[in-house]
């Protein structure tokens, strides 16, 4: 940034301000000589109203200035119009320049001398001049020189910020080109990791379609395996002579029902191993009703979308199932209507809470404590094992109320 800025002053110099300023300082000097060495009226007089000869000899002197810082100028502008260099210059031809008009300032000052004072002959005024003039001559010289060695300091200051900026700009153009390049590499090598990710994930689509394919697959193949049970079942039934056997048959028959209605609906639904079991349980109930085991059920869970695991939706299905056989038996028993509430819902901790509802008060034994009947064994252990949940019964006047708690597996 300082660079910049040195660059961008040094540009605006212009030398004809500094002709006129060296002009100036040489119209004091003439002056201060006319008073000290010619003893011609005072200094103001001779700065502000000098005489008519020695007015022309200045203005003659100033001109010569003018043109030099003209010249120099001219050069400049070209130079920079063309976009080139001034190091020429800066390598000693101002100084030789400079040096050319001082020439030419000496001999107008001998002609001064010898036409205008009637000092001797012009080439003794050029050769051999009096001391005085010949000092002021030197002096004059010297400030032209001087002026020189400064636009040469000026014109080399210059041309080395130029050769800096040039090397920073070389320099900075590199690095842009070599973060080019390294983008292109990285662009390149992200396009191929793209299509290497859009590969994979094309190739991972495949496996799960495949997948999905599979388990649909899977879920048919069970589904057909358990209706031929189901069909070799109801053969048993109509083949029973006992009324024992007869509704032992049945009873397994829906519990082999329940599993074909759970892989009937996993192979309709996206999701292969998770049931819903709003749907679920209404199947099971629709299923009861058209098996006349049971001909009023109702269900009421608080959210439809309740989503339960397999591991867990066959032994609640088990459970569910074995108290309306349970039902079934004490309807058979009281030739009595029946009827079951089932009321679901989520608990906050993610839990699943079940209270089934009947109006026979009897219509389990006290299941949840240590000593049961060996015929409610099995429906013990779906509930500790299978489900590790909760069971207890609340009796009162209006029937009973079976709880059952338990944790929804992710």
């Amino acid at each position: 940034m300082s660079s910049q800025v040195n660059i961008k002053s040094k540009h605006v110099v212009n030398f004809i301000w500094i002709g006129l300023f060296f002009s100036g300082v040489y119209w004091v000097l003439e002056s201060v000589r006319d008073v000290i060495a010619f003893e011609k009226g005072s200094l103001v007089q001779r700065i502000f109203a000098p005489e008519s000869m020695s007015l022309w000899m200045r203005i003659m002197v100033i001109c010569i200035i003018m043109a030099f810082s003209a010249i120099i100028q001219s050069m400049r502008q070209k130079a920079e119009a063309k976009d080139k260099d001034l190091d020429f210059l800066g390598k000693g031809t101002i100084i030789l320049l400079s040096l050319v008009f001082g020439l030419i300032y000496w001999i107008l000052e001998a002609i001064r001398d010898v036409f205008i004072y009637n000092r001797g002959s012009l080439l003794q005024q050029i050769f051999k001049p009096d001391p005085l003039g010949f000092w002021m001559r030197i002096f004059a010289i010297c400030m032209l020189v001087l002026f020189g060695a400064y636009v040469k300091t000026l014109i080399e200051d210059r041309q080395k910020a130029k050769d800096m900026l040039k090397t920073i700009r070389d320099s900075q153009i590199k690095d842009l080109e070599r973060k080019i390049k390294e983008m292109e590499l990285e662009r390149e090598d992200n396009q191929k990791k793209i299509k290497s990710k859009k590969w994979e994930e094309e190739e991972l689509r495949e496996l799960l379609r495949q997948k999905s394919s599979y388990i649909r697959t899977v879920h048919q193949s069970s589904r057909t395996h358990l209706q031929h049970l189901c069909s070799l079942l109801d053969i048993h039934i109509m083949q029973a002579e006992q009324e024992t056997q007869r509704k032992l048959y049945t009873e397994i028959r829906v519990m082999i029902y329940s599993l074909i209605l759970m892989h009937m609906q996993l192979h309709q639904s996206d999701r292969f191993n998770q049931v819903n079991l709003s749907e679920y349980l209404t199947e099971i109930a629709n299923y009861f009703f058209h098996a006349h085991l049971t001909n009023e059920i109702q269900i009421h869970i608080d959210n439809p979308h309740i989503l339960i695991p397999i591991s867990q939706a066959v032994p609640f299905a088990f459970v569910i199932s074995e108290i309306l056989f349970l039902a079934n038996k004490k309807r058979e028993l009281y030739q009595d209507s029946d009827r079951f509430q089932i009321l679901i819902k989520r608990t906050d901790d993610s839990a699943l809470s079940v209270k089934i509802r009947h109006k026979d008060a009897e219509l389990l034994p006290d299941i949840e404590k240590d000593k049961i009947r060996t015929e409610y064994q099995w429906f013990r252990e779906l509930i500790d094992v299978q489900l590790r949940g909760d069971f207890w019964t609340v009796r009162n006047t209006q029937g009973i109320d079976m709880n059952i708690v338990f944790k929804l597996k992710t």
